[in-house]
């Protein structure tokens, strides 16, 4: 992006995404994928936070669409998260939808 802050946030959530993914493809399972999810979740939330304040300030022309797509990838990864507390048998195939 160009952004000092921001590509450091992305390689950060690209980061656990791939711990994420590796965990599911050893085909492991259990209270660690559970907590990173919910590390994914809430890492993606202050990320949302940060990159769209500084949209509003560059008055990026595609903000309000930005924000969309944001508000769905949270509430996939929220109802993943509460997927993966109850059975955790449904969570890498839900994953691969990310």
């Amino acid at each position: 992006m160009g952004n000092e802050e921001i590509d450091s946030q992305h390689k950060g959530m690209f980061g656990l995404l791939n711990n994420l993914h590796e965990l599911v493809q050893e085909g492991r399972s259990g209270k660690r994928i559970v907590e990173i999810i919910e590390e994914v979740r809430q890492y993606a939330k202050r990320h949302f936070t940060c990159e769209e304040a500084l949209m509003t300030v560059c008055g990026y022309p595609q903000l309000n669409e930005h924000k969309k797509a944001h508000e769905e990838f949270v509430s996939r990864i929220d109802q993943i998260s509460k997927n993966a507390e109850k059975s955790e048998d449904d969570t890498a195939f839900e994953l691969s939808f990310i």
